[in-house]
Formats: C-alpha cells, sequence, structure tokens
C-alpha cells in the first residue's frame, strides 16, 4: 500500500542543504527502507555533483533577467521598473547597479512566476537560467546576466546526489556519474559559504572556474542589500586545495 512521508527540510528557511532535522528524519528506519528502494536515499555524503558536459545536462550556473518587453541589458530597464525576486544575493546586485529599481517580492514555481510576470504584476523577474533549461520552458524576453552584473549563487546549475553512508553501493554505482571538474568547483564555492556561517538569506556570490592551465579561479563576494556594503575577492590555486582555497577567502572576508 501507498503512503504519503512528509519530510521537513530547512532549506528555505535556514540553511542552504538539509538541516539536522530533515537528516534525521531521512535517517529513520522505515524511510531509510522506502527510500532505498527507490535508490534514492539521504544522510550527508555527497555525491555525484553533476552539471556541465554531464549526462548531456550541459546547465547554465547564470542567472536570467526575465522581462515583459525585448531589452538587452539591465541597464535597458525602465526608470522605478518593478523587478520580482526574494534572493537577497539578487537584490543587492540589483540594487547595486540600478538603484532606481522597485525591487518585489516573487514566491511560487517558476510556472507561477512566469504568469505573475505575463500578467503585468512585474517587469522583471530573476531566475536561474539552469532551472528554466530542465524544465524545457520558454521564459519569452531574456538577458543572461554575467558575472559584471550578477554573481551566481554558491553552486547554481549543479546537482548533488546526497546517499547514505550505510549505502556503499548506491554511492559507488552513482560514482560513474560524477563531473570532477564541476564538483572540484563546487567544493570551493561551498568552502566560502561555509566558511562565513552563510545561509540563504545571505547575499553571497561564487564562482569558479577552472583556467587553461588547470589550476581554479575562485570569485567570491557579500554584500548587504540594506546599506549595499560589499566585499568581493578573486582567489587562484591548485584544484587539489579547492576547499582550502574557498576557507582562505571566507578568512579574508572576516577579517576585514
Amino acid at each position: 500500500m501507498e503512503e504519503l512521508l512528509i519530510v521537513t527540510t530547512g532549506g528555505t528557511i535556514d540553511k542552504v542543504y538539509f538541516d539536522d532535522k530533515s537528516d534525521y528524519q531521512i535517517g529513520e528506519p522505515q524511510i531509510g527502507r522506502i527510500l532505498e528502494e527507490l535508490g534514492v536515499a539521504f544522510r550527508f555524503r555527497v555525491i555525484p555533483i553533476l552539471r556541465k558536459d554531464s549526462l548531456h545536462l550541459d546547465e547554465s550556473d547564470r542567472d536570467l533577467l526575465v522581462t515583459n518587453t525585448p531589452v538587452s541589458s539591465l541597464d535597458e530597464l525602465p526608470d522605478g521598473a518593478v523587478v520580482g525576486t526574494t534572493s537577497q544575493r539578487r537584490i543587492f546586485f540589483l540594487k547595486k547597479r540600478r538603484p532606481d529599481l522597485q525591487i518585489k517580492m516573487l514566491r511560487g514555481n517558476i510556472d507561477s512566476r512566469l504568469r505573475k510576470l505575463n500578467a503585468g504584476d512585474y517587469d522583471a523577474i530573476v531566475l536561474a537560467q539552469a532551472g528554466i533549461n530542465r524544465l524545457g520552458i520558454d521564459p519569452g524576453h531574456f538577458v543572461v546576466l554575467d558575472d559584471d552584473t550578477m554573481l551566481p549563487a554558491v553552486g547554481q546549475g549543479a546537482l548533488v546526489v546526497e546517499v547514505c553512508t550505510s549505502n556503499p553501493e548506491m554511492a559507488d554505482l552513482l560514482k560513474q556519474f560524477n563531473d570532477t571538474p564541476t564538483q572540484v568547483c563546487v567544493e570551493a564555492e561551498r568552502a566560502l559559504v561555509s566558511g562565513l556561517s552563510a545561509n540563504c538569506k545571505s547575499a553571497v556570490g561564487a564562482n569558479c572556474r577552472f583556467t587553461d592551465t588547470g589550476k581554479i579561479t575562485l570569485c567570491g563576494h557579500v554584500g548587504h542589500p540594506g546599506t549595499l556594503e560589499e566585499m568581493s575577492d578573486i582567489r587562484t590555486g591548485n584544484a587539489d586545495q579547492a576547499i582550502e582555497l574557498g576557507k582562505a577567502m571566507a578568512a579574508g572576508f572576516i577579517a576585514r
């Protein structure tokens, strides 16, 4: 007999990942057995991380400015335009570049957000390009926002599978799908957030990329949407020291 099991997470309240409460619930024997039968289980063992060129996902880590009328950049929005987002990171970058914009809270799934835009509740909204692409949705008029306009969220565009430590066979099976360059970059970005003790309410942006020489370059940014104060940093290091690079950047921000 099918049974609906409700699992509560803190992802929309305090953390950017499953919190201890959801970890405990999923670790309960009854739920754990059911999830394992489905081949899906969670217990803070992170593998693999899938993003570009993995399973033909080829997804972006960019944000999109989706608009009612065609524009070629954020700067072309009319004075006082109403832009929808609830992300503190996005709010900071929008207000920093265009202090005249009116930021209006926007909630709901992608379809409902687009309906609100098309209904005229907003002049523009900001959405993650990866979500749009994976759902196969045509957002209409949009502009891809580059790093100079809006640094993406940590790990944006990446898919992560967490597997119970009691199920090493599943972990080994999934490792074949892992995209190592993406994993390295996400580890550096997550180390930055962890070092700052940041969460989904924090205006933190990060973007890690591999260089032509095989090293990684981490761009990080911390902002305050209220005062528009900001700190940014760029660091380059070896790929096998990705976590240390992110931690060092966080420590540098805290020391300022």
